[in-house]
């Protein structure tokens, strides 16, 4: 498979599986399937409620490890959690991810970025990267890196092709990792209900393939908990608030909480929970 080399000389394949929306048990079966098939960049998240699933997968496949590219995200209720990368590495049984995100700007980012850079020193990161940090968000984080960032992952298809955030990207020889590949053509902002997207456009949601879950203190709530083992928002996990404040994690305080899509664009997206009951 056709691979491209990062700005630390790591290389990563071109194409991969991505695990949204797979409930474990299909986790386990698309990772272990397509490993055998030739993938090699598995992609999952805290928030996908499926990392255990993803590791059976990737030991059942018969594939040896250093030759799979695997990424994981840390979800916002975790940036303040000093256990997180520990705990997530835990789940998906390996000592080390080849590439590990912040997955939203919300909350207190930076010091989620700051366990990017410890992971990374310490060889349980190969390659460091932001998710959905478009506009202003990857604009400050500009002034606040101390080790530039590998990957980048956020929507871009041929019907938005990211071109404003591509001139950042290149200065650092940032990657650019795409959601939601095929794309969709965006409606004219005069036309229907949307909600502003990156670089002013109009978001008619939901995308193809990605409906509006949410994810009320961090993860509690998830409609698809099977796992076994506290995964953030469950008791011993913190939870989230609207602020990205951790509340402790065993206290069903869903009233008023920020919920975001874990594809979403950011702190300031936000959907009442009774719209996704």
């Amino acid at each position: 498979m056709e691979s491209i080399k990062l700005n630390n000389g790591l290389t990563c394949p071109t194409v991969g599986i991505g695990t949204f929306m797979l409930a474990p048990a299909d986790a386990q079966n698309s990772v272990r399937e397509a490993l055998k098939m030739g993938y090699r960049l598995i992609d999952t998240a805290n928030a996908y409620v499926n990392e255990r699933a993803v590791g059976r997968g990737l030991r059942e496949s018969g594939v040896k490890r250093e030759e799979i590219f695997l990424s994981t995200k840390l979800w916002p209720s975790e940036y303040e959690n000093p256990h997180a990368v520990e705990e997530t590495l835990a789940r998906l049984g390996v000592d080390y991810v080849d590439l590990l995100y912040i997955h939203q700007p919300a909350g207190n980012w930076l010091a989620g970025y700051r366990q990017l850079e410890k992971a990374y020193r310490e060889g349980k990161a190969r390659a460091i990267g932001i998710s959905n940090f478009e506009g202003k968000y990857i604009a400050e984080l500009e002034t606040k890196w101390e080790i530039v960032p590998q990957f980048i992952q956020v929507e871009a298809h041929p019907y938005f092709a990211q071109d404003e955030l591509r001139i950042t990207l290149d200065k650092y020889g940032i990657r650019l990792m795409s959601w939601y590949p095929p794309g969709t053509r965006r409606p004219e902002p005069d036309r229907g209900a949307g909600f502003p997207g990156a670089g002013g456009e109009v978001r008619q949601g939901p995308r193809p393939g990605h409906p509006p879950l949410a994810y009320p203190d961090g993860l509690r709530g998830h409609p698809r908990q099977q796992e076994r083992g506290p995964h953030p928002g469950q008791p011993g996990h913190p939870g989230l608030q609207p602020d990205g404040r951790r509340d402790g994690g065993d206290r069903q305080t869903q009233q008023g909480k920020a919920l975001l899509h874990p594809h979403g664009g950011g702190a300031g997206r936000v959907r009442p929970l009774a719209a996704h009951l």
